[in-house]
């Protein structure tokens, strides 16, 4: 992967999208890592019982994913410093996750070279369950 630079970065790019298809193999995984065992992440019926069409995933991994996004556009030398998510939407048993980000503006502040993101969280239908910002600091050139 060639690295990223500040400088090469424009208001209006698209960030390449991360995908995952989700379900209880998947979900079960992340809720063994966080410890967030809770049945409605776990079961069909306990879901349905919950008024929701089935089991749901956790809006956490959503989160996750879009991380999981903006470390693979920017590269080691990136940083995350700040990401926010709402949470509109269902991610329910084998559907997919597809996070996607655009470039919305840029700064230097504070000897850092920042890059602010919208993005976003869509299950396989294409529908935004999840939409929000992100600020990316990448090096520059100079």
């Amino acid at each position: 992967m060639a690295k990223l630079y500040f400088e090469d970065v424009h208001v209006g790019d698209q960030v390449p999208e991360f995908r995952r298809q989700t379900g209880y193999m998947e979900w079960g995984r992340f809720a063994g890592s966080n410890e967030e065992y809770v049945s409605i992440h776990e079961d069909d019926d306990a879901g349905v019982k919950s008024g929701l069409p089935g089991g749901i995933g956790m809006g956490n991994l959503r989160f996750c994913y879009v991380q999981n996004m903006l470390a693979d556009w920017m590269g080691e030398d990136g940083w995350i410093k700040k990401v926010s998510l709402q949470y509109r939407g269902l991610n329910l048993k084998n559907d997919w996750i597809v996070t996607k980000g655009t470039v919305t503006g840029k700064q230097k502040k504070d000897g850092e070279c920042l890059v602010e993101l919208d993005v976003h969280a869509e299950n396989g239908k294409g529908e935004v369950t999840a939409p929000g910002k992100a600020v990316v600091s990448l090096p520059g050139r100079g």
